[in-house]
């Protein structure tokens, strides 16, 4: 996408529908909401210090977006209906991060620093609340809600297993083991 810009600027997500596209700005610590058809900027995000880091999400619904910035390991998720954060984590070093298919939870994976169990936070967009969190021992590469349960699915660099979590009781339910090992989950 051709941005016009002389900034350095990576198209770093899509919405789930492909019609907005957040693009972080390196430059000047903004990140643009774009529209795909025609690169109309809908709306901007600052505050932020660059770098940015490798983590930045919507949600399916496409009203909230994750943004990890890597200078002095911040994470913010933003709630894109009022052009405000939703919640911040300061000094966390967010690994990785997914969102419910409904839009309502984000799962939160942490490390390094004060963050050595590796612990996942589910946090309640809609109340501002962190529902749940738990431990999970080794470093998280990636975490997935299962569709229509109340279940994430994790995988660890660390690990030949995934494991799948009941998120009302923070507690492993299955693993899943394979003999090469597990990074990403689908």
């Amino acid at each position: 996408i051709d941005t016009g810009s002389s900034y350095e600027e990576d198209v770093s997500a899509f919405d789930s529908k492909y019609e907005r596209y957040a693009m972080a700005c390196q430059t000047n610590s903004v990140i643009s909401i774009r529209r795909v058809t025609d690169n109309a900027e809908l709306m901007q995000l600052s505050g932020f210090t660059p770098p940015f880091g490798d983590n930045l999400k919507f949600s399916p619904d496409g009203r909230w977006l994750a943004v990890k910035y890597a200078a002095n390991h911040e994470f913010d998720i933003w709630d894109l209906d009022r052009n405000q954060s939703a919640v911040h984590f300061h000094d966390r070093d967010c690994r990785t991060v997914d969102f419910s298919s409904d839009g309502r939870l984000a799962a939160i994976a942490f490390h390094n620093g004060i963050d050595t169990n590796h612990p996942i936070i589910i946090y309640d967009l809609v109340s501002g609340q962190t529902k749940l969190t738990f431990q999970h021992g080794s470093l998280p590469y990636s975490i997935k809600f299962r569709p229509n349960k109340n279940q994430l699915a994790t995988s660890s660099s660390q690990s030949t297993e995934a494991q799948i979590w009941d998120l009302d009781s923070g507690t492993v339910v299955e693993r899943l083991h394979h003999p090469d090992g597990l990074a990403e989950i689908a």
